[in-house]
């Protein structure tokens, strides 16, 4: 049982380590499975909602793996481009979040004028309506005043006392053991 849990610690300390390496920017190669991961579930999630316009945007993100190019400059262009495509994806991520933001508050805003005219149209009716004026008199009752409070008696029949007889008991020996 000591052998297991020193093993589950030693997973957990590297996991940490790892973990704390990839945060840090080491592990490039983790970092891009990570960037292909992501754009493949998003371009997943474009086509099973039917937007063809993010399934492409996504879709020419993944690559294949880059080959090693022959000249330095060709690569560091590359990977400029490639981070270009990335944050215009990004920019219109943004922008489709930002769209669809402004049409849910212009319908909360829609909402509101609506709730804001059928008040306005109660306040008029509330308005309209008249109701006329009663002129009230102020009704006295006396009340007798009670000094003693009158005793009531009730008499109530005793029950009769019910007598049970005892239940006789009944012995029977089983002892005697008779063959059939």
């Amino acid at each position: 049982m000591k052998t297991q849990a020193w093993g589950w610690l030693a997973a957990a300390v590297v996991a940490a380590a790892l973990n704390a390496s990839y945060h840090d920017g080491g592990l490039r190669w983790a970092h891009a499975i990570a960037d292909r991961l992501c754009h493949s579930t998003t371009a997943v999630l474009g086509m099973a909602s039917g937007e063809a316009s993010q399934f492409l945007t996504e879709a020419q993100m993944i690559t294949p793996r880059p080959q090693a190019p022959s000249c330095p400059w060709t690569a560091t262009i590359a990977r400029a481009q490639a981070m270009k495509a990335r944050s215009d994806s990004s920019v219109a991520r943004v922008e489709e979040f930002s769209a669809r933001e402004q049409a849910r508050w212009a319908h909360f805003e829609a909402q509101q004028a609506r709730m804001e005219a059928r008040r306005a149209q109660m306040e008029s009716r509330l308005a309209e309506l008249r109701i006329p004026e009663v002129a009230l008199t102020r009704v006295v009752i006396p009340t007798p005043k009670v000094s003693v409070c009158p005793r009531v008696r009730v008499d109530m029949p005793r029950m009769p006392e019910i007598k049970i007889p005892a239940m006789p008991s009944v012995h029977i020996d089983i002892s005697d053991e008779t063959s059939i």
